[in-house]
């Protein structure tokens, strides 16, 4: 909404659209052999009806999430059935879909290795399978293809998501700019890369080269990275000084989740000013569901939703799904 008066009509700014994700799966990795209740998305629920009414009211338009479901082999092998999910949460998952909310994908190439569940990402036919399957399941159950997925892990490759658009994906949202590559590696464990190098990622919503999805090209789908901003405003100096030394010449911007333990009263004027230099004006987060059993995470999340709410910027936000966002940025 725009107060009265606040602007002339020439210089009423454009609605800036934000799309807000949750990634659904158990609470633990080493998920137990039997099928327990997934308490972290259950409390989510209970939260998420606030955030919506409250968004809605300081936006002034009606608001939309997505939510990617885990649907992948471990899900199968420790909870008995692929959808265990849609079978367990049938209901709340249905009243989400009928207030507009967008139903996609977070697939996981987990696998058991020595007793323990392991990202093998080394693995391309393993990947596959699991992308395959995912989307396999999510077709049965729902009855038409996935368009939106957010892989697990940070994982992407060129392969990966070539296979993600053949079986029906539109949009991705597993993009995080700024974040660096990291390795899994323990006893009795394969080394398995666990999160793909994005420090270099572009900002704004593009199509991915087929051999390269960290860099624009003529791809079928959207990647839809999340938002990014440069932290130094929110760092001591020591801390900002090392950061230099450790990124010389790179970009300085870093991953900028919700959870993330910076002050709500500075962390949307500082997205603010991000916006003001990006051609591309959007904003995109995401939030693991396991994050309401987190005390350290729930909270600045909560603090930092609540703080928008109350902020100039949410008059200009559209909280949408990412069919909502895309169209913004080209054909």
């Amino acid at each position: 909404m725009v107060r009265a008066g606040a602007y002339t009509l020439s210089s009423v700014p454009d609605p800036i659209p934000a799309v807000l994700c949750f990634d659904v799966e158990p609470d633990e990795v080493d998920v137990a052999p039997e099928a327990l209740p997934w308490l972290g998305f259950e409390q989510l629920l209970e939260r998420v009806g606030s955030w919506r009414d409250g968004l809605a009211v300081a936006t002034g338009h009606d608001v939309r999430f997505t939510w990617c479901l885990r649907m992948d082999p471990q899900i199968a092998e420790s909870h008995g059935s692929a959808t265990w999910v849609i079978d367990r949460y049938d209901r709340e998952i249905d009243a989400l879909r009928s207030v507009g909310d967008r139903i996609g994908l977070h697939p996981r190439a987990l696998r058991q290795v020595a007793g323990t569940w392991v990202a093998d990402h080394r693995d391309p036919a393993w990947v596959d399978h699991c992308i395959w399957a995912s989307f396999d399941t999510y077709k049965s159950a729902f009855g038409e293809p996935c368009r939106v997925q957010r892989f697990g892990d940070r994982f992407m490759t060129g392969r990966a998501i070539r296979l993600a658009a053949e079986l029906g994906a539109r949009y991705d949202l597993t993009i995080e700019p700024g974040a660096r590559t990291e390795r899994s590696t323990g006893p009795g464990r394969p080394e398995t890369e666990f999160a793909a190098d994005m420090r270099s990622a572009p900002r704004h919503p593009y199509r991915p080269s087929p051999d390269d999805p960290l860099r624009p090209g003529d791809g079928s789908l959207w990647m839809i990275p999340l938002t990014s901003m440069d932290p130094a405003a929110l760092l001591p100096s020591w801390r900002r000084a090392i950061a230099r030394i450790r990124n010389p010449g790179g970009p300085w911007y870093r991953p900028s989740p919700l959870a993330a333990p910076w002050p709500a009263a500075t962390f949307w004027p500082m997205v603010e000013r991000e916006l003001a230099t990006l051609s591309s004006q959007y904003l995109a987060f995401a939030i693991r569901s396991d994050a309401p059993l987190i005390p350290h995470h729930i909270q600045p999340i909560e603090e930092k939703l609540a703080a928008l709410m109350t902020s100039p910027l949410a008059e200009r936000l559209v909280f949408g799904t990412p069919e909502a966002v895309a169209p913004n940025f080209g054909s």
